[in-house]
């Protein structure tokens, strides 16, 4: 896969989703729940961690000279509480418009998180199981078959799980892989459910549960949350997640009164610096029928710091939980949340 040197939006939540998001220890969870909530643009000065955040921010704007990167904005929280938050360089580099804190940037598989969260919020309500298969709620997946070396195909040794989805052992591969380009598995100008049926129209790479393959399993998912809460993917989202925690500027397209604060995505140039690229055929500037819980979504650091937040606080932010009282995520294990 090209490699992109694009505008970064980076979330370094050192000290606090370095370890602590999934420390089983219930000490350092009470602690981060006892210290100030996040605030979006509230960065505040610790001055035993200065220097090192003054390297951070010198080596930032020499990736930005350096035209490694046309700009980037970081971001590291400790305790609940922003201690760094630094935008360096440019989001276009032709117009020349700075970053910001309020810059969007294509999140892409950093979606996963948010959509696994939605899912296992629908699981402890009792609207699914992660042992039941998928086929129980999309029967296209009763039709699924393994590749073969003699380029045939097989049923697979089992179904299809909940839990497969979530942990990219489900057999399905990477929307950039060459087999689904051919097939032409993953287009934003198609619904969820036409995703759906594509994708169990292509041959699984191997059996469920016999290897992680990171893939389109989260997408999948997606669908599957609207088949359990009778709700849009998207509508979901601003409902249960968005709103309640404060992520006013995350959604799947950006509206044209955004449009100047999206940044470009630029590729390695030849002979040096960078170039505009186009990763997709329908822009982000357009409201896509396909609602991606793999790889879809817009948003700000501070907003994915305040999910990132909610996270260490096992489901907690300002006092709510993700969206309703049930939604606690206290009893689920990390890596379904990856």
């Amino acid at each position: 896969m090209k490699r992109i040197a694009c505008a970064l939006g980076v979330v370094a939540a050192l000290g606090a989703l370095g370890g602590a998001a999934f420390d089983s220890g219930e000490r350092r969870v009470a602690e981060a729940r006892k210290a100030a909530p996040l605030r979006d643009g509230q960065a505040e000065a610790a001055p035993r961690q200065g220097a090192s955040y003054e390297q951070a921010t010198t080596l930032l704007e020499r990736y930005a000279a350096e035209q490694k990167i046309a700009g980037a904005v970081a971001a590291i929280a400790r305790g609940g509480r922003v201690e760094y938050l630094k935008a360096v360089g440019v989001q276009d580099l032709e117009t020349r418009t700075p970053m910001t804190e309020r810059t969007l940037f294509r999140i892409y598989s950093m979606t996963k998180s948010i959509t696994a969260v939605a899912a296992m919020m629908l699981i402890e309500e009792g609207r699914a199981s992660l042992s039941d298969p998928v086929s129980k709620y999309l029967p296209e997946f009763s039709r699924v078959r393994v590749a073969t070396a003699d380029g045939s195909t097989r049923p697979p040794a089992r179904a299809i799980t909940v839990e497969d989805l979530l942990l990219h052992t489900s057999g399905f591969s990477h929307r950039t892989s060459e087999l689904y380009r051919r097939a032409q598995v993953r287009s934003r100008a198609d619904t969820l459910s036409e995703f759906v049926e594509k994708i169990v129209r292509t041959p699984l790479m191997e059996d469920p549960g016999t290897r992680f393959r990171y893939s389109e399993g989260t997408t999948v998912v997606g669908r599957l949350v609207e088949i359990w809460s009778g709700t849009p993917l998207d509508t979901f989202f601003d409902e249960r997640i968005f709103k309640p925690l404060g992520m006013a500027d995350t959604t799947f397209w950006v509206r044209p009164a955004d449009r100047a604060r999206l940044a470009i995505v630029y590729a390695p140039a030849q002979g040096g610096g960078l170039r505009p690229t186009e990763l997709e055929e329908l822009p982000f500037t357009e409201r896509p029928a396909l609602l991606e819980g793999a790889v879809g979504l817009i948003s700000t650091v501070p907003d994915f710091m305040r999910f990132s937040q909610m996270l260490l606080n096992r489901g907690e932010l300002d006092g709510r939980l993700a969206g309703a009282d049930e939604g606690r995520l206290q009893s689920q294990p990390p890596s379904l949340l990856l």
